[in-house]
């Protein structure tokens, strides 16, 4: 597999059911045989932290490959990277989150769906996708500050612990 090939293909949709509206949902059935909606996300560790996107904000999911830097850009922007001849931006999330480094063996870019164009951003690892009801989202904190909630758009518990769903609008930002 080429560096530039996705762990995830191209086109995640060929993986799962069509988006409706900004979610993504799917029909299950519940014990009792109710049906519900469930959303799909993508979890990922930037830091000690987890954090989520929406599948249908996904493109596709990268091995970590190399990373042109862009002289006087901001400090969150890492540089810009090709992607089967496209050149995308790449974002450091851990800048705008403000969470500390820690070595990764698995660090991935994740390619969303920017305003315009596509844009990454580098996560230490990815830790899988899963399915979630549209009532287990929370809103984000309120003991965040008004930057960090900024980039929070809401939150939810994944397999015992609380993810922060993040508020891509404010995260691609360049």
């Amino acid at each position: 597999m080429s560096e530039d090939q996705p762990v995830l293909g191209s086109q995640p949709s060929a993986f799962f059911s069509e988006a409706d509206e900004d979610y993504e949902y799917e029909e299950y059935e519940e014990e009792g045989g109710s049906s519900c909606e469930k959303i799909k996300i993508l979890v990922f560790r930037i830091g000690d932290e987890d954090y989520a996107v929406r599948m249908t904000d996904l493109q596709e999911i990268l091995k970590m490959h190399e990373i042109t830097t862009i002289p006087r850009a901001p400090r969150h922007l890492m540089g810009i990277t090709s992607l089967r001849g496209k050149v995308i931006p790449v974002i450091d999330p851990r800048i705008r989150l403000k969470v500390e480094t820690v070595d990764s063996s698995e660090p991935r870019i994740i390619v969303l769906s920017g305003e315009g164009c596509p844009v990454g951003i580098k996560v230490d690892r990815i830790t899988g996708m899963f399915m979630i009801k549209p009532e287990e989202i929370m809103p984000s904190l309120n003991t965040l500050t008004d930057e960090e909630s900024r980039f929070i758009d809401s939150v939810v518990r994944v397999e015992h612990r609380f993810v922060s769903i993040l508020n891509l609008d404010a995260i691609l930002e360049i």
